[in-house]
């Protein structure tokens, strides 16, 4: 089994979606609990002490199933994500925090849940991603609301590709290797080290390299 968090503002006019895969212990139980609506509101007060009012609204999209183990480590993984890249997750902590603050008007968000087979949660995610602020009342999984916009879309930050491209190893040799030809072909001689670590060889004239 898996399951499917979809966190939504009305208000906002914002949602985005996560997923889990149900992780078994060795007696065959889940290791991550469900939580209850009063276990959430619990779990949020004592992690988000700084804030007024820490709440999510628990809501389930099975029709006889009202569990949702992983949500306690799902949210914790997003927390991270945000203080990790706060510039990408920006929008998607407003939506989370919506309302805990006495000052803040706006009512708070809802986090829906779905338990689903694991084999259909890519198909599903993806559904959800795409379709879910479109409400229609033939299909199942919609929102009550008329939402604007997806989270989960929003384009990659120059910031987060350059960190991306730090992390690939051959990206970082065929860039080294492309500056050492550039000043090569400038004059530059390189240390023959250098040159066998790159595969490169320089002709007497100094000629360009291909």
């Amino acid at each position: 089994m898996a399951t499917l968090f979809v966190l939504e503002n009305e208000f906002l006019g914002t949602w985005y979606v996560g997923k889990i895969k149900t992780k078994m212990g060795s007696k065959g139980v889940p290791v991550y609990r469900s939580l209850t609506q009063d276990d959430l509101t619990d779990k949020l007060y004592k992690k988000y002490s700084e804030y007024d009012n820490p709440g999510l609204n628990l809501m389930f999209l099975n029709e006889h199933k009202t569990t949702c183990h992983g949500l306690g480590r799902w949210l914790s993984r997003l927390e991270y994500e945000i203080k990790r890249n706060r510039e990408k997750y920006c929008n998607v902590e407003k939506l989370l925090k919506a309302g805990w603050y006495h000052s803040d008007t706006m009512g708070y968000s809802s986090i829906h849940v779905l338990n689903i087979p694991e084999i259909k949660l890519n198909e599903v995610y993806i559904d959800l991603k795409k379709n879910w602020g479109t409400p229609d009342d033939i299909v199942k999984y919609r929102s009550d609301y008329k939402l604007k916009t997806c989270l989960n879309n929003t384009p990659v930050t120059y910031k987060e590709r350059y960190y991306n491209y730090k992390q690939n190893t051959e990206y970082l040799y065929k860039k080294a290797r492309q500056d050492i030809i550039r000043r090569i072909n400038k004059g530059f001689i390189p240390k023959k080290k250098t040159l066998d670590k790159y595969n490169l060889s320089v002709p007497l004239s100094v000629s360009k390299i291909r």
